[in-house]
C-alpha cells in the first residue's frame, strides 16, 4: 500500500502563470516546489505521437519510480508539502491520479486572449531557433531545463534524458524535432495535433487550439476527482486580489499563512494582447476558443 505524500499540483496551459505560482509558493518556509520535471514524467511512457497519458499507464513499474523521485525532493527539502507544474499535464490528470490519489489539484486558468500572446511569442523564439540550427541557443535552453531543478539527482537525471532522448545532430530530430516528427513547434502536443498544424496557415490558429485543448483536457480529468481536493483560482485574482488569493492557496495547502508571499505579482501583464494581435487574429482565435473562453467566465470581444 501507498505511503501518502503530501503533493500538489499546478495545472494549466503553458503561459498561464503556473510558473510563477510554482516559484512564489517556492518561497513559502512550508512549500518545496519543483517546475517541470519531465524527465521523471516521462519514464516508461515518454515517447508517444502525443502528451496524453491514462489511468493504464500508470504500470506498478513507472508509478513506483514517479513517486520515489518526488519523495525524495520532498524529504531532501524538510518541508511539509510538494508542490509541481508542468504544462503537458493537462493531458495527464487520469494517469496522474492514478499515481497520487492523495494530491491536491490548484487549476490556475487565464484569459485565452492573454496566454496566446505568450505562447505565439514563446512558439516564433523556438522555431526562429530551429530554423537557424542555433547551438548556442540550443544549449542555453537545454541549460536552463536542466538548472531550473533544485537537487541534483534531478539534475542527473534531467541530463540522461537529455542525452539520450533528445540530443542529435540529425537536422530531421535537432532541437527536439523527433517530438514533433521532424517539424519545428513548442508547447503541448493535443491528439490530433499533426492534422491541425498541417492545415494551419497561421501559427497563431495552432496555439488558440493548444490552449483551447489544454483547458478542456485539465477540466475534464478533473471532473474524476473528488471537489474538495481541487481549487480553482484566475490569474487575474492571483495578480489583482494578491493577499486574499495567496491566503486561499495556503489554506487550502493547510499550511501556515506568511506575509508579503507572492509581493512581486503585478497586474501589469493583463490584457497585453490588445497591443499584440490585429482584429483578424482576435477574430480567428476567437473563433477557436468561444467555447472554453466562455466556461471559465471570459467574453468575447470581437
Amino acid at each position: 500500500m501507498k505511503n501518502n505524500l503530501p503533493i500538489a499540483f499546478i495545472i494549466g496551459a503553458p503561459r498561464s502563470g503556473t510558473t510563477i505560482l510554482c516559484d512564489v509558493l517556492g518561497e513559502h518556509r512550508e512549500i518545496e516546489s519543483i517546475s517541470e520535471p519531465y524527465f521523471i514524467w516521462d519514464w516508461k511512457s515518454g515517447g508517444g505521437l502525443d502528451d496524453v497519458r491514462t489511468a493504464a499507464d500508470a504500470t506498478p513499474e513507472n508509478t513506483g519510480f514517479i513517486r520515489r523521485e518526488f519523495s525524495h525532493a520532498l524529504e531532501n527539502s524538510g518541508k511539509k508539502i510538494l508542490v509541481e507544474k508542468t504544462p503537458e499535464n493537462c493531458f495527464r490528470v487520469p494517469f496522474m491520479h492514478e499515481v497520487f490519489p492523495e494530491a491536491k489539484w490548484i487549476f490556475l486558468y487565464r484569459n485565452g486572449l492573454d496566454v496566446i500572446a505568450s505562447m505565439n511569442i514563446e512558439w516564433r523564439r523556438r522555431v526562429d531557433m530551429v530554423q537557424k540550427r542555433d547551438l548556442k541557443a540550443l544549449w542555453k535552453t537545454a541549460k536552463r531545463m536542466v538548472m531550473r531543478q533544485k537537487h541534483n539527482r534531478h539534475r542527473v537525471l534531467a541530463l540522461i534524458h537529455e542525452a539520450t532522448q533528445n540530443f542529435s545532430l540529425k537536422p530531421g530530430r535537432l532541437f527536439n524535432k523527433a517530438k514533433w516528427q521532424g517539424r519545428a513547434a513548442w508547447g503541448p502536443r493535443f491528439p490530433g495535433w499533426q492534422q491541425e498544424l498541417d492545415r494551419c496557415d497561421n501559427p497563431v490558429a495552432f496555439n488558440a487550439r493548444q490552449w483551447a485543448e489544454c483547458s478542456q483536457a485539465a477540466r475534464a480529468g478533473l471532473e474524476g476527482i473528488d471537489p474538495s481536493r481541487i481549487l480553482r483560482i484566475s490569474y487575474e485574482d492571483l495578480v489583482q486580489n494578491r493577499e486574499e488569493t495567496i491566503r486561499e492557496i495556503e489554506t487550502f495547502l493547510s499550511v501556515d499563512h506568511q506575509p508579503d508571499l507572492g509581493a512581486e505579482l503585478r497586474p501589469s501583464s493583463l490584457g497585453k494582447w490588445k497591443a499584440y494581435f490585429s482584429k483578424d487574429n482576435v477574430a480567428l482565435i476567437e473563433s477557436i476558443i468561444e467555447t472554453q473562453q466562455s466556461e471559465l467566465g471570459y467574453k468575447q470581444v470581437s
